[in-house]
């Protein structure tokens, strides 16, 4: 293979040497940027046909070579992945948590199992704490205290909230507006609602300080948690 250049245009200007394995399939290339030091492991420059990438390659306790994926060559700002400064900064991080006695390969994929975790964690709570579970919560909690209106304060939501703007109950509560608001107290106007538009107002002004002052989580008070 050839010698390359170890900059950013020398890279962006290696092409694949065209070797073929006996299936016709492109054999990958790889160049390993040389350094002085030893056991901190080295980058490695993959070229095939397809695109360019960049490894860690390292020797763990077993002995034997491991590479892990840093990612694709970023030869220009038109392109996704690694400048070669930039992979440079990956190759650092991972040598001093190989000196540090942290097997990279674990690390990586730890990493992304918890990155992993935090995507699933971030849509489980767009699930958690709308405005139909604020009202759950809170009608729970006035139950949970002994005060008998919990019923009647329940049917006037379920009667002038739930069933007219079954939209609004899937939104997240902190995302529910005056406006919003207004919209419910308007209609029961509109119909002829008035005196007990100033009660459901009330209810709905405790059931959101209910949700601020309980660890801004509605879902607190419901049985599944």
């Amino acid at each position: 293979m050839q010698k390359i250049e170890w900059t950013a245009p020398g890279l962006k200007g290696v092409q694949h040497s065209g070797r073929t394995d006996k299936k016709g399939r492109p054999i990958k290339d790889r160049y390993s940027e040389n350094n002085d030091r030893r056991n901190v492991g080295r980058l490695i420059f993959e070229v095939l046909p397809s695109g360019k990438s960049f490894y860690f390659a390292y020797f763990p306790k077993d002995g034997r070579r491991r590479l892990v994926r840093i990612g694709p060559f970023k030869a220009d700002n038109t392109t996704p992945g690694y400048t070669l400064a930039e992979a440079r900064e990956k190759r650092d991080k991972y040598s001093k948590l190989l000196q540090d006695g942290i097997d990279i390969k674990t690390y990586v994929e730890q990493q992304r199992e918890a990155e992993q975790q935090r995507v699933r964690d971030h849509e489980d709570s767009k699930r958690n704490g709308t405005f139909g579970q604020l009202l759950d919560s809170y009608i729970l909690w006035i139950k949970a205290r002994g005060k008998r209106s919990y019923q009647s304060v329940n049917d006037s939501l379920t009667t002038y909230v739930r069933k007219p703007f079954p939209g609004l109950l899937s939104m997240r509560a902190d995302q529910i507006t005056p406006a919003d608001i207004l919209d419910v107290i308007g209609r029961m106007i509109k119909n002829g609602v008035t005196t007990h538009s100033n009660r459901v107002r009330s209810y709905l002004m405790a059931a959101f300080n209910h949700g601020i002052k309980h660890d801004n989580d509605p879902a607190s008070y419901l049985p599944e948690n």
